[in-house]
């Protein structure tokens, strides 16, 4: 059984940044980080607290596959945690970055060989171990603390192994994973063939990439026209954008042909811990969210996930989103990039329980 929740962008028509979320006093803190760990990786970490009065949760999240935190991604993040009231995090994947102080260059650009090969066969552990170990060197996570994790895309790869890392306590602070959010999950349920994912991902960049100016004049639509992707701003940052995911193709790639293995199994790996201090996600609730027109995330998997996660005793939920009256935009994976409907999503998904 899934619910629904409709994300209609024409609800914010002339609603300015402040009231959004992306500007204004409701933002505390708004900080990015370039982290460099002792392997000599350098990738970033964004800081967004816009928790009010200092309660809410904090939510720690990964960029999705090939995507890095440039000022469209932290306007995006920014209108999210401001919705919600929360503190949210955002580590980029190791590998796949961009260096705010010189876009061009790319030193520290580069997963180490247990990194990637591991995600090559499935296992994002390794690389969501070094994501949460930036994050608490640079905003800091306290032994014992509750957070959540989000993941978007191709990111809730990263998030679930977050899980695994905290369950298995390979990360070394134990955390209290109270909730999961995972958007447009890319294979939710199921080992597939390489071929097979191949597949998905050519319509990431065939069906779902046709789509995606449909939901960035959305923005204009509103009152927001300067809210585009990064290499949409100009000619430069699109000559930056395609040298980058040249030279970081490789990361990218091998961190993409893992996700034959599926989330279900990972997820119900990092379930199995029940430690005193409730260190892991067997508590969690884990809500799974999904466009109703995507063509790469489909219902059918998602509610095989939702479904073994329940019979393995936790408590998962599906929902579907979907579009408001007399709008005949369809809804795919890459919706949330139309931020009148980010703020939707954000909001029905805070009041979710």
């Amino acid at each position: 059984m899934s619910e629904h929740q409709t994300i209609d962008h024409r609800k914010w028509n002339g609603a300015s940044s402040d009231e959004l979320g992306y500007t204004g006093d409701s933002l505390h803190t708004s900080l990015l980080h370039r982290h460099t760990n002792q392997s000599g990786q350098q990738f970033n970490v964004l800081n967004i607290d816009a928790r009010r009065d200092g309660v809410g949760s904090t939510i720690l999240a990964s960029t999705p596959l090939d995507h890095r935190i440039t000022p469209f991604f932290t306007l995006r993040a920014a209108i999210f945690a401001r919705q919600m009231g929360v503190q949210f995090i955002v580590s980029e994947v190791p590998g796949v970055t961009i260096d705010p102080e010189n876009p061009l260059r790319t030193k520290g650009a580069f997963q180490t060989p247990n990194q990637a090969l591991s995600a090559f066969m499935g296992n994002y552990e390794p690389i969501a171990k070094a994501q949460l170990q930036a994050i608490d060197a640079e905003v800091g996570l306290e032994d014992g603390q509750e957070v959540e994790l989000f993941g978007e895309s191709l990111g809730t790869d990263y998030v679930v192994g977050m899980a695994q890392a905290i369950a298995h306590h390979s990360f070394e602070k134990r955390l209290k994973i109270s909730k999961m959010h995972l958007f447009e999950p890319v294979n939710s349920f199921g080992n597939y063939r390489v071929d097979r994912i191949i597949g998905i991902l050519r319509k990431l960049t065939t069906i779902e990439a046709k789509r995606a100016p449909l939901y960035i004049a959305e923005n204009e639509a509103i009152g927001h026209r300067n809210a585009k992707p990064f290499e949409q701003e100009s000619e430069e940052n699109e000559k930056i954008d395609k040298l980058l995911k040249t030279r970081q193709f490789l990361a990218a790639y091998f961190a993409g042909a893992g996700i034959r293995k599926g989330l279900h199994g990972a997820i119900l790996d990092a379930m199995r811990d029940h430690s005193a201090d409730g260190s892991g996600l067997h508590e969690a609730e884990i809500i799974t969210s999904l466009a109703v027109h995507s063509s790469v995330s489909h219902e059918k998997d998602s509610s095989q996930l939702t479904d073994a996660i329940n019979e393995a005793g936790g408590r998962a939920k599906l929902v579907l989103l979907e579009a408001g009256e007399g709008d005949q935009t369809p809804l795919g994976h890459g919706v949330l990039n139309s931020i009148g409907r980010l703020a939707e999503f954000a909001i029905g998904h805070a009041r979710m329980v």
